[in-house]
C-alpha cells in the first residue's frame, strides 16, 4: 500500500482552549512515515481501487473514487478540525466522519470538518471527483486534507520536528555551510544556510530528465545550481520558490552567474542530484544586478510615442493617478501622458495616487484598441512618496484615453443592465471596470475617473460619483416657498427653465 504524499509539514503549536490542549498544527504535509507529536500520531495512506456509489444516476454522473485517509491516535483526543483544499470547480460529497453533502461546488480550499467526542482514534477519508461523460472521457479533481489541528487531554508538546537552520555555528547564517559540507549531509532534511557560486540552472528536457545548463540566455527560473566554485562540478541545485526567491533567477538576471551567493532551506534531492527545497532566504554577495533590458527611452511620453515591441526602461519618473484594488490596472503619468498598466496576475506592490515611480520597464502593446503597458513586474518596486495628482477637469467628449479626469454636470443613464455617462451632446459608456458598484440614474452629477476605448466603444472608468452634487427636480409648490439663486449667486424671484441653486443644491427646472 502506497504512502498517500501530500505537501506537510507539521509544526507544534500550544494553545488552550475549551477542548484542552492544541497538541498538532500541520499547514503542510510531508509525511512518508507516520508522524508523531506530543503523543499523538498522524499517518496519511493512498488507497487505490476504491470506489464509492455514484453520486447521481444520470448519464453524465459525478462519482466519487477514495483516494486517501487521515488516521489521528492517541491516549484520549477532544476534538480534530481538517480543513480540505480541492481543485476548484469540484464537487464533494461526503466523507467519514460525515458531514453531509458538500454542494454545489465548493472554491479551493474553503471546507472544514471538526469532529468532537472522545476517543483514541479518529480516520478521516477523502475522495476524489470523476466526471464521467457520455464520450467514456473522465475529469479527474482532487479533494486533499491541507491542514489538522488537534486537541486533547495530556498530551505533551514536543519539540517542532523541523526546525529552523542554527541562530550560530555551521549552518548559520553567519556560519554558512561550503558545497561539499552540505553535500556531506546526504539530503537529511535538516534546515542551513549553504554557501557557493552560482553556476547554472537543471533544465527539465523531455525524454532526458534534468540537464545541467551553465550557459545564458536560461530557459528555468526555478531553480539555480551553485558549486564550490565557478569551475566545479559538485553540482547543489536550489529550488526557488515563487516570491522573492525568484530575484535569483537566472533568467530574469544572467549576470548572477558566477556570483557568491549564500541560500537557506532544507537539505533535500532536488532535480537529481544533492540539493535545497523549501528555501527561504538569500544572502547575495555584490547585490543583487538589474534585471537587462532591450533598449531605453527618456521618459513616458517617448514610451508611448515610439510604442517599443521589446521591454524598454523609461529613465524619467512616472506618478500614479490610481491603481485597482486587485492591483491589474495601474494608471501612470509623466504629466504629459498616461498609460493603462495592465499585469494579468497583479502588481507586486499596493500604489496610491502620488506615489513616485522610477525605472520602470515594460513593453507597449494595445488590447481591444486600448493602449496599454505590459509591465516588466520585478522593475515595479517600492515607490517614492510624491504630490498627489488631481483630475484633470475636462469635458467628456475631451478626455484622453488612460487619463485621471473629473467631468461635472453629467448625467447617468440607464442602457439595459449597463450606465452611460452623457453631457447632452457626447455619450460615454459608464464601465464599472474597479466594481465601486452603487451606480443608478442622475442628473449633473460629478464623476471622477479614467479614459479609457473597448474595441470601438470610448469608455469612461469611474472611481468616484458624486452624487450630492446631483440636480434634482423641484415641484410647484416647492418652487413657492424657496430661495433661489441663478449659478452666478444672484437671487431670483421666479426661475425659468434652466438650472439654480436652490438651498445649497443644484436643482433643474
Amino acid at each position: 500500500m502506497k504512502k498517500f504524499l501530500l505537501s506537510l509539514a507539521v509544526s507544534v503549536t500550544a494553545a488552550f482552549g475549551a477542548f484542552g490542549q492544541t497538541v498538532i498544527k500541520a499547514n503542510q504535509f510531508n509525511l512518508t512515515e507516520p508522524a508523531t507529536v506530543g503523543g499523538y500520531t498522524v499517518e496519511l495512506k493512498k488507497n487505490d481501487g476504491q470506489t464509492a456509489p455514484a453520486y447521481n444516476a444520470k448519464t453524465d454522473a459525478i462519482r466519487l473514487y477514495a483516494k486517501g485517509t487521515l488516521t489521528v491516535s492517541g491516549e484520549k483526543i477532544t476534538k480534530v478540525v481538517v480543513a480540505l483544499a480541492s481543485d476548484a470547480g469540484f464537487r464533494y460529497t461526503s466523507f467519514t466522519p460525515s458531514v453531509g453533502a458538500l454542494n454545489p461546488a465548493q472554491a479551493a480550499g474553503d471546507t472544514e470538518i471538526t469532529w468532537v467526542g472522545d476517543a483514541a482514534s479518529v480516520t478521516f477519508t477523502v475522495g476524489e471527483f470523476a466526471t464521467m461523460g457520455t464520450d467514456g472521457a473522465t475529469k479527474a479533481g482532487q479533494v486533499r486534507f491541507s491542514s489538522i489541528t488537534v486537541y486533547g487531554e495530556g498530551g505533551t508538546v514536543t519539540p517542532d520536528p523541523t526546525p529552523g537552520a542554527p541562530t550560530e555555528g555551521p549552518g548559520s547564517e553567519n556560519e554558512p555551510l561550503s558545497v561539499q559540507e552540505a553535500i556531506a549531509k546526504n539530503n537529511d532534511n535538516s534546515i542551513n544556510w549553504v554557501n557557493g557560486i552560482i553556476v547554472g540552472t537543471y533544465d527539465d528536457v523531455e525524454g532526458t530528465g534534468n540537464v545541467f545548463d551553465g550557459t545564458a540566455p536560461f530557459t528555468t527560473g526555478t531553480n539555480i545550481v551553485i558549486a564550490t566554485s565557478a569551475t566545479a562540478t559538485d553540482y547543489f541545485s536550489v529550488q526557488l520558490p515563487a516570491g522573492k526567491l525568484r530575484d535569483l533567477s537566472l533568467v530574469k538576471r544572467p549576470a548572477l552567474l558566477g556570483m557568491e551567493v549564500s541560500v537557506c532551506g532544507k537539505l533535500i534531492k532536488y532535480c537529481g542530484v544533492n540539493g535545497m527545497k523549501e528555501t527561504s532566504d538569500y544572502a547575495l554577495v555584490g547585490g543583487l544586478p538589474e534585471i537587462p533590458v532591450d533598449a531605453e527611452t527618456a521618459t513616458l511620453t517617448t514610451f508611448i510615442e515610439e510604442q517599443p515591441e521589446d521591454y524598454t526602461k523609461i529613465l524619467g519618473n512616472v506618478s500614479v493617478t490610481y491603481q485597482s484594488p486587485d492591483k491589474k490596472y495601474t494608471f501612470i503619468t509623466d504629466g504629459e501622458s498616461s498609460i493603462e498598466v495592465f499585469a494579468a496576475s497583479g502588481l507586486a506592490n499596493a500604489y496610491v495616487n502620488g506615489d513616485v515611480l522610477s525605472g520602470i520597464a515594460g513593453k507597449y502593446s494595445v488590447y481591444k484598441q486600448m493602449p496599454q503597458m505590459t509591465p516588466m513586474t520585478e522593475t515595479f518596486g517600492a515607490a517614492t512618496k510624491g504630490a498627489e495628482v488631481a483630475p484633470v477637469e475636462k469635458s467628456l467628449d475631451n478626455v484622453y484615453i488612460a487619463e485621471y479626469a473629473k467631468v461635472e454636470g453629467v448625467d447617468i443613464v440607464a442602457d439595459g443592465t449597463d450606465f452611460n455617462v452623457t453631457d447632452g451632446a457626447v455619450t460615454r459608456q459608464l464601465f464599472d471596470r474597479f466594481a465601486i458598484g452603487g451606480i443608478k440614474e442622475a442628473q449633473g452629477v460629478t464623476i471622477i475617473g479614467i479614459g479609457a476605448v473597448y474595441e470601438s466603444k470610448v469608455q469612461f472608468f469611474p472611481i468616484e460619483i458624486d452624487y450630492d452634487s446631483a440636480i434634482s427636480e423641484i415641484s410647484a409648490e416647492q418652487q413657492g416657498s424657496a430661495v433661489i439663486y441663478d449659478l452666478q449667486g444672484r437671487k431670483v424671484a421666479k426661475a425659468g427653465k434652466g438650472v439654480y441653486i436652490v438651498n445649497g443644491k443644484k436643482v433643474l427646472f
